[in-house]
């Protein structure tokens, strides 16, 4: 019995500490008034923030993460259907009622793309372009696109 509650009380502690070294490794980027944020690398550049996008790039600037507020009044599927004749070199990777994603190519240079409905038919984005070699933080900072209001 001893032995669980130790083995139980270490992954805890070991779950909790992977969490906070993954918080630190980031920096949080948001539209003004943080309605819709997203989180880049820590040593990547950010703008302030301004009303309705919020540009943030990689140190050697090879990536690029474009946050955007989307205050359209338009339904999900419609912008989504915007969305896939503006991308033509890219492919849906996930289209569901809580997120659209899509992965390609824009002007010659690997994307990661997300899109997600905010209340009031309002529309978050993000769009990462990058050199070579980041797909997976590409996505990482595609996923974590979030509405803050």
């Amino acid at each position: 019995m001893m032995t669980r509650s130790i083995a139980r009380t270490f992954w805890c502690v070991a779950i909790a500490a992977s969490t906070m070294i993954l918080a630190e490794d980031g920096k949080k980027i948001n539209t003004k008034g943080g309605i819709c944020q997203a989180t880049v690398p820590a040593s990547w550049k950010a703008d302030a923030g301004l009303e309705n996008f919020n540009v943030s790039t990689s140190k050697d600037d090879d990536a690029m993460a474009r946050l955007i507020f989307k205050p359209q009044d338009m339904s999900f599927g419609s912008l989504k259907a915007i969305i896939r004749q503006s991308f033509l070199d890219a492919k849906v990777t996930k289209d569901s009622a809580t997120a659209f994603e899509m992965e390609g190519q824009l002007n010659g240079d690997p994307l990661v793309y997300r899109l997600i409905p905010t209340p009031n038919r309002r529309f978050c984005e993000v769009l990462v372009t990058y050199k070579s070699g980041v797909a997976d933080q590409a996505r990482k900072i595609a996923w974590s696109l979030k509405s803050g209001k």
